[in-house]
């Protein structure tokens, strides 16, 4: 996989969008700054020029939309515990990299249909890298960083960037080879199945219930007083004091085992 280092762009997500056909699955795309970076639900995404790690990959060998957002989640999930070794990063559903309570990335994706059918997918990261505690609490959510979660070390985006194109193409080839095992690796790291949880749907209501699996199509289950709902989006909400290690799935659950298959 080559790098493709833009100083300055709108998105990199758009970048890739424009060029498809010319970077789809051969080139990551990252860029120094972003103009107009955005997140889920067209959420802006506020990154400091050449603090943090941005990019974008073009995937054409891809069967369903959210395999996409699960190849890059497991790629971040390598790349930050690399890092920052003793570190636990896990993937919130849909497409968020949380350490803690604290979200520390996020993904957006984004498909490409033509002839009525889905032709490729483009998945974008934003990975919080040199991010200190002040540029994080003037977020509207917890946030944290690679800098916050390990004070004492230098990191460079640029060697960041690098390691993460490594990660990406090595679980892209495993999901040509593997899809099954590839995406029940992305569903045991979801870490907050078989947990009550919030979930708000883009409505803006707010539902209580216990995540009990991750559907073969990507949706969520959750289990309410009133029955089981289905999602296939919305923001779900970590309780305060929500400890990943301690979390432990339902064995033989759809969302919990390493041998079932299955984000926006």
């Amino acid at each position: 996989m080559r790098i493709l280092h833009l100083e300055t762009v709108d998105s990199t997500n758009t970048y890739v969008l424009r060029h498809f056909s010319e970077v789809a699955d051969e080139v990551l795309v990252s860029a120094f700054e972003q103009t107009s970076g955005r997140g889920r639900q067209g959420r802006k995404w506020i990154a400091p020029p050449g603090r943090n790690l941005t990019v974008s990959f073009g995937m054409s060998r891809i069967a369903a939309g959210f395999h996409a957002g699960a190849l890059a989640g497991l790629a971040v999930l390598d790349l930050v515990r690399e890092a920052v070794p003793g570190c636990s990063p896990y993937l919130k559903w849909p497409n968020d990299v949380y350490v803690g309570g604290a979200k520390l990335a996020g993904i957006l994706c984004e498909g490409i249909v033509s002839r009525g059918g889905l032709s490729g997918v483009v998945a974008g990261v934003g990975l919080n890298v040199n991010f200190d505690a002040a540029e994080a609490a003037a977020i509207g959510q917890r946030a944290t960083g690679l800098k916050i979660l390990a004070p004492d070390r230098e990191f460079s985006v640029p060697e960041l960037t690098e390691r993460l194109a490594f990660f990406w193409e090595r679980w892209y080839i495993n999901y040509d080879r593997d899809r099954r095992s590839t995406l029940a690796a992305w569903r045991m790291e979801n870490r907050l199945i078989g947990r009550t949880v919030e979930v708000v749907d883009p409505q803006g209501n707010v539902l209580s219930g216990r995540f009990s699996a991750i559907d073969d199509d990507g949706s969520m289950i959750l289990e309410t007083p009133c029955g089981e709902r289905v999602f296939r989006c919305g923001d779900v909400k970590i309780a305060k004091g929500f400890d990943p290690e301690k979390q432990s799935n339902t064995p033989g659950a759809p969302g919990s085992s390493a041998k079932g298959e299955s984000r926006e």
